[in-house]
């Protein structure tokens, strides 16, 4: 019997987004991010960067990035929670089929008039029955739950600009991937946490300085059997990874139009494996700019050190060049590259449950990375965007499932190089209707596999599509639409080929009057795969059916 309800996406989103089925409700505030070189904010309104997932999986210190496991198809219900200005706490719960929960809470405490202490706590999960991917008569437990703490405390000093200190930590614990005989106790246990301190931009005279220094773990757990995994006995066995980031920025005006300076970073990996060893680098960055109303150039380029499982200098471009063409076109360009290690969170970035490799992976190395479009003002409340890229990386990870065996997540690096094609559109008419599509090619090229495993890479994508509207017919009731599609290339040497993502989603949301309640208060519906399509969230692990979430959130 075909199962018409079943399961909501419900994987929790750990960073800047970018979750994963995401459909938190977001609060709208007045968040002010610094500018690190004001002269170059561009006069120009600009169409949203792109937000189709870039191959390379980029982190921060902190373990933000790790919720890049799983491609985003959803977006929040509503963005209406607040009313104008910034809001100084935030409270949603939702619950919905399949088992899935949805609960966070955020608050910022004016301390002083120069302190101040946001804390964000969030659960998150969902717990079913799906088919075994196999065979439709079996039937698995797809588990997962995250919890997520984030502190940050700011310091504003004398000067323009503060001191500040982030610190969290993540938890995720889901049992292990289509294994039917294991247990019902969760197998797999990830424990991540960081912090990090710093001084925001500090103005002094012709001199711009900022620094931070920070500090993250990777804390792995594995209870699925007693085998070895990369020379490593999984068994109740805790694998752990240890990260020291710092860096110091430095920015000097020469005159209004023109300035330069230099950054510096370090960066050190440590595990408590004896098949693993530590690795680093240090980066030396010169760059010198220039801005005036037509042009804002950046020339720059990184200096790389590596240490640890190889010794070697690198050396890769960080330039950009924007040129005003007319009052409504921008011509742009960028070229940049860099050194991104293939550690811990690099493979969760791809799978959740990903085997240690029988060897260490070097660090992947990104030659180049171009990209160059034009950005334009169409008409009043309607931009567009087009650009096209090329990437060439060396030693970059990769995942493949040997045999057709989805629990054995395997990993191993690559060479070679990616072109893509991107436009974008976005239309806003008095916040009534908000309409945005985005579109994305990519054309890969393995030039040479330094796996074990040679079939291709398990989940690259070819055409991706990320569109949405959403309409608000009278004050407070908003109404919308959201599609997703992602092809996947096809894998000559596995039994196993990804399927098409294709997630048709829809929410309605309305927020009370205020002269009704005195509270901010909104309801809201979101109800995702519409179409009931059988798609993989990741690689091997399927969306199971038409999901539905309810909740309320409120502000204050």
């Amino acid at each position: 019997m075909k199962k018409s309800l079943l399961t909501i996406i419900s994987l929790l989103s750990v960073i800047t987004a970018s979750a994963q089925m995401d459909n938190v409700v977001e609060v709208e505030s007045t968040y002010k991010p610094t500018v690190k070189d004001a002269n170059k904010i561009n006069v120009l309104p600009q169409a949203e960067p792109t937000t189709v997932k870039h191959y390379n999986v980029e982190y921060a210190t902190g373990a933000k990035a790790v919720k890049d496991y799983v491609f985003e198809p959803t977006k929040a219900a509503s963005s209406d929670v607040a009313e104008n200005g910034d809001p100084k706490g935030f409270l949603t719960l939702a619950g919905g089929n399949g088992g899935n929960i949805l609960a966070r809470g955020a608050y910022g405490w004016d301390i002083t008039d120069n302190d101040i202490l946001n804390i964000d706590l969030s659960l998150r999960g969902h717990n079913k029955n799906v088919d075994y991917f196999l065979d439709k008569n079996q039937e698995w437990k797809q588990r997962f739950y995250q919890t997520n703490l984030d502190l940050r405390y700011e310091h504003k000093l004398k000067l323009p600009a503060s001191i500040f200190v982030n610190a969290g930590t993540n938890s995720q614990v889901y049992n292990y991937q289509h294994i039917m005989t294991a247990p019902t106790t969760d197998k797999q246990h990830n424990l991540i946490g960081y912090a990090q301190a710093g001084i925001t931009p500090l103005r002094l005279d012709q001199w711009t300085l900022s620094g931070n220094i920070g500090f993250s773990g990777f804390s792995r757990k594995n209870y699925l059997n007693n085998e070895y995994e990369g020379g490593i006995q999984m068994g109740d066995d805790t694998n752990n990874q240890t990260r020291l980031k710092a860096a110091i920025n430095t920015n000097y005006d020469i005159n209004e139009q023109h300035s330069a300076g230099v950054d510096f970073s370090a960066d050190y990996i440590s595990y408590d494996l004896r098949a693993y060893k530590g690795q680093g680098d240090f980066e030396i960055k010169p760059h010198y700019a220039y801005s005036d109303e037509q042009l804002d150039l950046r020339l720059g380029a990184k200096l790389i050190f590596e240490t640890g499982l190889r010794k070697k200098f690198h050396v890769a471009p960080e330039a950009s060049v924007n040129y005003h063409l007319n009052p409504q076109i921008d011509l742009f360009a960028t070229a940049g590259g860099g050194l991104y290690f293939n550690d811990f969170y690099m493979m969760n970035a791809l799978t959740p449950y990903w085997n240690l490799p029988m060897t260490q992976q070097q660090a992947q190395f990104n030659q180049i990375e171009a990209d160059a479009g034009l950005k334009w003002k169409i008409k009043e409340g309607w931009f567009a965007k087009f650009h096209a890229g090329y990437d060439y990386s060396k030693d970059r990870m990769e995942m493949t499932i040997p045999m057709g065996s989805l629990n054995r997540n395997n990993m191993f690096t690559a060479k070679g190089s990616l072109v893509h094609f991107d436009a974008e559109t976005k239309y806003n008419y008095k916040d009534v209707v908000v309409a945005e599509a985005k579109g994305r090619f990519n054309g890969w090229s393995i030039k040479k596999n330094n796996g074990y495993y040679y079939s291709t890479p398990a989940w690259r994508p070819v055409f991706e599509v990320d569109a949405d509207i959403t309409v608000q017919p009278i004050t407070g009731l908003r109404i919308g639409f959201d599609y997703q599609l992602k092809t996947f290339e096809k894998d000559d040497y596995d039994t196993y080929d990804r399927p098409t993502t294709s997630n048709l989603g829809a929410s309605i949301s309305y927020k009370i009057p205020r002269d009704l309640i005195p509270v901010n208060l909104s309801i809201y519906c979101k109800a995702d795969n519409l179409l009931n399509q059988k798609y993989d969230w990741y690689y091997g692990y399927r969306a199971p059916g038409t999901s539905v979430l309810v909740g309320a959130a409120v502000n204050f």
